[in-house]
């Protein structure tokens, strides 16, 4: 996955390099660890990885399209909000809102490590906190592929100029065989 970590890095300073400066220095495993074990639930591993690699960015870096890799600090404390608020809503409707998000994005959603014994099995999903799921990864590797391949693909531009969220969802299709890919509904 190291090698995944680096091409993604060169790709995003390529396509935006004041961003990808942004990044902030990685976290020990240990300490990465501590904080996940505090969870009232197990997730997988990956999010230590992430997590050892760079602790979220302190501007919009984004690891998918619109998705912005937040710090575990703030990942931490979101999730104790959005935890109290998975409580109080009806799980036979969304059965996955109980995961630990860390991309955010501008409609208070984002993506999240959901619950190893959730019916996600600890995939990494689209978590909107008042819509439906749009799309899943089976794990951070996929995750990563994309993210490099929308890099590369052109997906993800600089800040001023949007991505093309089209080509995104086929290229995560191509990438994720055997995953769901969820398109917004319309309207």
């Amino acid at each position: 996955m190291k090698t995944l970590f680096r091409e993604l890095l060169a790709d995003a300073k390529r396509v935006n390099p004041s961003t990808a400066a942004t990044l902030r220095p990685g976290l020990s495993r240990d300490v990465v660890e501590k904080k996940l074990a505090t969870l009232p639930y197990e997730i997988t591993p990956d999010a230590a990885s992430l997590y050892e690699w760079a602790d979220g960015a302190d501007g919009p870096f984004e690891l998918l399209p619109g998705a912005y890799f937040i710090p575990l600090e703030q990942a931490m404390s979101q999730f104790k909000v959005f935890h109290k608020l998975a409580l109080g809503m009806d799980e036979e409707e969304e059965p996955h809102r109980d995961c630990f998000r860390f991309l955010s994005d501008w409609s208070d959603g984002g993506y999240a490590f959901g619950r190893v014994d959730s019916p996600s099995k600890g995939r990494i999903v689209s978590l909107e906190i008042h819509a439906t799921w749009l799309i899943g990864f089976s794990d951070l590797e996929h995750l990563l592929k994309t993210s490099v391949e929308c890099y590369r693909q052109d997906v993800m531009r600089s800040c001023d100029d949007p991505p093309d969220f089209t080509k995104f969802y086929e290229i995560a299709a191509r990438l994720n065989p055997g995953y769901k890919v969820w398109r917004p509904t319309a309207g």
